[in-house]
């Protein structure tokens, strides 16, 4: 009898334990969570992507201890905590100094193109619009990958540089030109000695 008591004792220690276990969170310290509608990206599959509010319940399936959680975290590739809004998050980038990364180059110019653009590296299996990827773009936490997202959707795509306003360059008048322009003088200059005999 007494070791089914402690058996059951030591069984509500260790529910206990687990219920108040820290969970896996885009926030931290359970911070509010002021854009919980916008799209993840990086995220999902199939054209299926998950809002902040979603990934964040399923993060919640494990605790912030996890091996799963600490590889979730790794892999992303956008600083969530500032893209969902978290409370109090500041923009864990190695670009914000600079103030993050911007889509377009230095000149150019974003449009804002009514349809969606073709899916692709470095976003594959997504409908894009450039209204997203322009979003998206100052929360990139890498370098390398701010770059992909200007040669991939930027620039000639979602970045238009400004018309070239440079002279076309005046060409060099070619052999055959200057041949010609040699006989038309000489014609030219026999008939103005012959008329000059002819008085």
């Amino acid at each position: 009898m007494m070791r089914f008591v402690t058996i059951a004792l030591f069984s509500g220690l260790l529910f206990s334990s687990s219920a108040t276990a820290e969970t896996c969170e885009i926030c931290a310290d359970g911070a509010a969570m002021d854009s919980p509608e916008n799209l993840v990206p990086f995220i999902g599959n199939d054209y299926v992507r998950k809002t902040c509010e979603e990934y964040n319940a399923e993060l919640a399936q494990v605790a912030s201890t996890s091996e799963d959680c600490l590889n979730a975290k790794i892999d992303w590739k956008v600083d969530l905590a500032s893209y969902c809004g978290c409370e109090g998050a500041e923009l864990d980038s190695n670009l914000s100094p600079n103030g993050g990364c911007s889509l377009c180059k230095e000149g150019e110019t974003f449009v804002l193109f009514p349809d969606g653009i073709s899916s692709g590296y470095p976003l594959m299996n997504y409908p894009l619009t450039c209204e997203y990827i322009n979003k998206v773009a100052p929360f990139l936490k890498y370098i390398t990958m701010c770059e992909e997202f200007q040669d991939n959707y930027g620039t000639d795509l979602c970045c238009i540089a400004p018309a070239s306003t440079t002279k076309p360059p005046t060409h060099a008048p070619t052999s055959s030109s200057t041949s010609l322009q040699t006989t038309l003088a000489l014609v030219v200059g026999s008939i103005a000695v012959s008329i000059a005999i002819s008085y």
